[in-house]
């Protein structure tokens, strides 16, 4: 091994090279926060970024990651921890920033290397990732003798495709065929490119071939397959899942519809949804479902790693396809295995339109089976097959549409679930479906929550186990009664059906928070974000949550580290500039006002507020907040003109929002009042005191904790 690379490193080593740093521990962070990747790649970068810029051969590779004896393809072996490296630092082979390939010798390591790092004062670090299968090991069955030092002519040569290739004439004996992960994340956020439709048709008809010929009934012809290109599909003979060290992590694809849908059709997102919801609730401690819309932003990234076990850090994927035919439906689903293309199962199945509610069930079992799971017992959402066909439609069409909150979205939900319920006025998920749309859509929450309200009840009644009720009460309790103690029990019942709820998790984080109980806040938001990693509203609460439990430092670091991945939430912007009047750095604020104030402001009234002195900056700039507020379009809420208020020292014009807010149930501060910071200058009014009183006398029996008794910490 090069003489650079035997010193033993330190514990306390760190490497930084660009917007990334290493250190010993094997822990890779971007500006602070954590980059997921695998076992052997990260020895792997760690050996190249301590080479000194020397080159780094094939063979002194080897040594490093094998033991003596093991018996694999290192070359295929070698290819793959690359290719996951650059995935991982967003490196172009062609124009290495990082890693530079030598065909034929190895790799060199050409950025500036800094030791000793620029670690960011990010606080919370994400929990490490479950690695089931951390080792890039090819079966020995594959292994071939190590191949000779050739040149290699190009990286695509060097780094395999994400699946394999089938055999000469296997093609009509793998019901298994997939298609590759790289085509599936360059995705759109709501269909795959028109090449992977095509694509999907041909893989249910393969699928099916083996199953013998559709019934007449009407099912249409996918495309010709000598109509598309043929691309590469995973091999057949997929070994068994090994045994994981910490949970499998499956990310559900959104499934594709093909064929001609009925107009309102739509039930590939709410099919998708449904399963989702069926297998996170899947042996939790071993199975960790990622939620839906972490897996649609990952599909939504053009620029990002082309590899969903890079992007989401999962170990499998699910993807399906559903053909529409005139009564009938083709279903055609594979679990891939993300670490190297194997399928572990793979299923297609023909039924009538009338059989999808109890479909989700069976996909559940077959996946947890070839995941080596054992099933939990207890309830199932199965639904009862007296369910009309029409009934059970219609409330995937409106499921489907709740997953898009705007306003034709909601109307489009409530008209869907109201003909779901008078074709099958039992439905419980109908009515969860139906209270969480009251909750969620735009209105006045006296008129919105006593319905929610009465819709989650209804469902409760004919399913005691419906989770998705049980999270819309506790949302109620908590922004509408202003009862923490019921909504924290409402929340830890849904966990106790649904561990891997990410919306339940995040929502008793605020309860947690509000108690005081920063640490507990702190776990439990990790859980919710290991879950639903790509939640904007979860990673922005990182900084709110700190914000609230006086964490002003760690606030500012993670809502920096929002801001990297989504720089449009104006929110995120107030939270910096809160935090950073609590550690009275006025030229952070100014600066994070301003961005605050351009969603509003044109630039000439932006250049306008600019002063010399960053706190007269920021004077003026809540001055033309307060000019801007008379203007029609100057919308401002009674929780925001109170915030306001309070940073213009007008304390009693503050209080009165404050009370129009908690007279409407109108604003999201409302029970955050006993810990906010901002609200510290109006603890000693008579009329804070008696609004605070109130809300004491909804909370439960736990009081609120004294500004004391925050755990800071």
């Amino acid at each position: 091994m090069h003489a650079s690379l035997d010193s033993a490193a330190k514990d306390d080593e760190v490497l930084a090279f660009g917007a990334f740093e290493i250190d010993a521990s094997m822990v890779l962070r971007r500006a602070g926060a954590r980059v997921r990747l695998r076992a052997q790649p990260m020895q792997l970068l760690w050996l190249l970024a301590r080479s000194g810029g020397a080159v780094v051969t094939r063979d002194e590779i080897r040594a490093h990651l094998w033991e003596p004896g093991v018996h694999v393809d290192f070359s295929r072996g070698i290819n793959a921890c690359i290719k996951a490296i650059r995935a991982a630092l967003r490196d172009d082979a062609q124009a290495p920033r990082f890693i530079e390939t030598l065909p034929g010798i190895g790799y060199r390591f050409v950025a500036p290397v800094v030791p000793g790092g620029h670690r960011a004062a990010r606080v919370v670090e994400v929990a490490p990732v479950a690695e089931a299968a951390a080792e890039v090991v090819v079966p020995e069955a594959e292994a071939e003798a190590e191949p000779s030092e050739v040149a290699e002519p190009s990286e695509v040569a060097e780094e395999p495709s994400d699946a394999l290739a089938l055999e000469e004439g296997d093609s009509h004996d793998h019901p298994e065929a997939i298609i590759p992960l790289d085509q599936v994340a360059r995705a759109s956020r709501w269909w795959w490119p028109a090449a992977a439709l095509a694509l999907v048709a041909c893989v249910a008809l393969v699928a099916l071939s083996s199953r013998g010929p559709a019934p007449a009934d009407s099912l249409p012809p996918p495309p010709s397959a000598a109509s598309i290109p043929s691309p590469a599909l995973a091999s057949a003979s997929a070994p068994e899942p090994e045994p994981a060290r910490g949970p499998i992590r499956l990310a559900v694809l959104p499934f594709l519809e093909v064929g001609t849908v009925p107009q309102g059709a739509a039930l590939g997102d709410a099919l998708t949804w449904e399963v989702i919801a069926e297998l996170s609730q899947r042996h939790p401690e071993r199975l960790e479902v990622i939620a839906m819309e972490s897996v649609r932003r990952a599909l939504d990234r053009p620029h990002e790693p082309a590899d969903l076990d890079q992007i989401l850090g999962v170990d499998h994927v699910l993807q399906g396809t559903v053909v529409h035919g005139a009564q009938r439906l083709r279903l055609t689903f594979s679990l891939v295995r993300t670490r190297d293309g194997a399928v572990p199962w793979s299923e297609t199945r023909e039924l009538e339109l009338g059989d999808l509610a109890a479909l989700q069930a069976e996909i559940g079992d077959e996946v947890a089976h070839a995941l080596a799971l054992e099933l939990l017992p207890g309830p199932s959402k199965s639904l009862e097959s007296s369910v009309p066909a029409e009934a059970y439609q219609a409330y995937l069409r409106g499921r489907s549409a709740l997953t898009r909150p705007d306003e034709a979205s909601c109307a489009r939900a409530a008209s869907e679930l109201e003909l779901a319920l008078e074709l099958a006025p039992e439905l419980a998920v109908a009515h969860a479906a139906r209270a969480r749309a009251y909750e969620q859509c735009p209105g006045r929450a006296h008129d919105r929550m006593p319905r929610a309200r009465a819709a989650a009840q209804r469902a409760l009644e004919l399913d005691p186990h419906e989770v998705e009720a049980h999270v819309v009460m506790a949302r109620i309790a908590f922004d509408y009664d202003l009862d923490l103690e019921s909504s924290r029990r409402w929340l830890e019942r849904a966990l106790e059906l649904d561990p891997g709820k990410a919306e339940a998790h995040h929502a008793l984080a605020t309860v947690y928070t509000v108690r005081g109980r920063h640490e507990a806040s702190m776990r439990s938001l990790e859980r919710a974000r290991r879950l639903d990693p790509l939640s904007p509203m979860i990673n922005m609460d990182f900084g709110w949550l700190a914000y609230f439990g006086r964490r002003y430092h760690q606030a500012i670091g993670d809502c920096q580290a929002t801001l990297e991945q989504w720089p449009g939430i104006p929110v995120v912007h107030m939270c910096i500039v809160q935090a950073a009047l609590e550690l009275e750095d006025y030229e952070l604020a100014a600066e994070h006002a301003r961005a605050y104030m351009a969603k509003q402001a044109s630039p000439a009234e932006l250049a306008a507020v600019e002063r010399e002195q960053p706190s007269n900056t920021l004077h003026e700039i809540w001055e033309w907040y307060a000019r801007w507020r008379q203007q029609p379009e100057g919308k401002m809420s009674h929780q925001s003109l109170a915030v306001l208020y309070v940073m213009l020292g007008r304390h009693d014009d503050a209080i009165d929002e404050l009370e129009r807010a908690h007279a409407l149930r109108e604003g999201w501060r409302l029970p955050f009042l006993a810990v906010d910071p901002m609200m510290d200058p109006l603890r000693d009014h008579d009329r804070f005191r008696a609004l605070m009183a109130q809300l004491e006398a909804s909370q439960g029996p736990s009081s609120l904790p004294s500004l004391a008794s925050v755990d800071a910490g």
